[in-house]
């Protein structure tokens, strides 16, 4: 069964997407309430992976390298590093944020199907 639905018909049902999944995230935020504490004291931890790693990339034993390159991998390691740190410190929370938003959309997404191919019970 194909829709032809107009532009102005999917921007709008992207629209209602994206307000049911930023609905989603204010109920996991309000639901939670070290939303921030847990953001700032994962990047704490995420900072130290990240000095970590740039401290490895500049211990290595190649000395033939320039020292720019060897501080661009540096940076590199440190920001890679930082971001491993960071999603896994927030697992938890991320999944709480992901399952929320998931739950608004699929309502949205039901509404739209039911708005689409009304059910008639007669």
């Amino acid at each position: 069964m194909a829709h032809n639905d107009s532009l102005a018909e999917t921007l709008e049902y992207s629209r209602t997407l994206l307000e049911a999944g930023m609905t989603g995230l204010r109920n996991a935020q309000s639901n939670n309430s070290s939303f921030n504490p847990d953001i700032a004291s994962a990047a704490r931890g995420a900072l130290k992976i990240a000095a970590i790693g740039a401290g490895v990339a500049l211990l290595r034993p190649n000395l033939s390298e320039h020292r720019n390159r060897r501080m661009r991998t540096a940076m590199c390691c440190a920001v890679l590093g930082f971001c491993a740190g960071f999603a896994w410190r927030t697992r938890r929370l991320t999944g709480t944020i992901v399952d929320s938003a998931s739950k608004e959309i699929s309502k949205a997404r039901d509404q739209h199907w039911l708005q689409l191919n009304p059910v008639d019970y007669a």
